[in-house]
C-alpha cells in the first residue's frame, strides 16, 4: 500500500471479518469502498462466477471498481462507531429481555394462570414479586392466610384491605 499512490481499496462488509480490515484502514487513514455483499453480488452477477473463492471475489470487486467506480466509504468518527456498537448491544439486550419476559410469562400462564387476575398490571414489580414468592398455586394452599396477607402488605401500594381482597 505504501508503494501505490492513492490506492483504491474495495471489499465486502462481512461483519466481524471486515471490521478488522476497516479498523486497519481507518488507523492508517486509507480511504476505501466497503460494499454490501448483496449489492456486490448483484453488480457482479453479469460475470456469473460459480466457483466462489476469496481470490475470485477480489478479482470481480476490482473489475467492478475499474469499470463502474463506487463511492468511497464515509469515515466515521471513533465516537460514532462506539455509539453504534453500544446501540447494537443495547438493541440485542432489549430484544433478549423481551424474549425472556415472554417465555417467563408463558411459563407462569401454564403453572398458575389465575395469578394474572390478581393485579391491574400483570407485568409490574408487585406482580413479579408475587410470582417469585408464589410460582405455583400449591404454594399458596400450603401457606397460612395471615402470612400471605403480611407478604402482600409489604409490597408497594398494597394496603391491608387490598391485601385481604387479593
Amino acid at each position: 500500500l505504501k508503494q501505490v499512490t492513492n490506492p483504491q481499496i474495495i471489499f465486502e462488509a462481512t461483519g466481524v471479518y471486515s471490521r478488522r480490515l476497516q479498523a486497519f484502514l481507518d488507523m492508517h487513514e486509507l480511504r476505501y469502498i466497503m460494499m454490501n455483499p448483496l449489492e456486490a453480488k448483484r453488480k457482479t452477477k453479469d460475470d456469473l462466477h460459480q466457483n466462489k473463492t476469496d481470490k475470485l471475489d477480489a478479482l470481480y470487486l476490482a473489475k467492478l471498481q475499474s469499470e463502474h467506480p463506487q463511492r468511497l466509504a464515509y469515515v466515521q468518527s471513533e465516537e460514532y462507531q462506539e455509539l453504534m456498537a453500544n446501540n447494537r448491544i443495547y438493541e440485542q439486550a432489549s430484544h433478549d429481555l423481551i424474549t425472556n419476559r415472554n417465555r417467563l410469562h408463558k411459563a407462569v400462564q401454564l403453572t398458575f394462570p389465575e395469578i394474572e387476575h390478581l393485579l391491574a398490571n400483570p407485568r409490574g414489580k408487585n406482580y413479579w414479586s408475587i410470582v417469585l414468592r408464589f410460582p405455583h398455586p400449591d404454594i399458596v394452599l400450603e401457606t397460612k392466610e395471615a402470612d400471605i396477607i403480611d407478604f402482600l402488605k409489604g409490597l408497594s401500594g398494597i394496603g391491608k384491605k387490598r391485601a385481604n381482597d387479593i
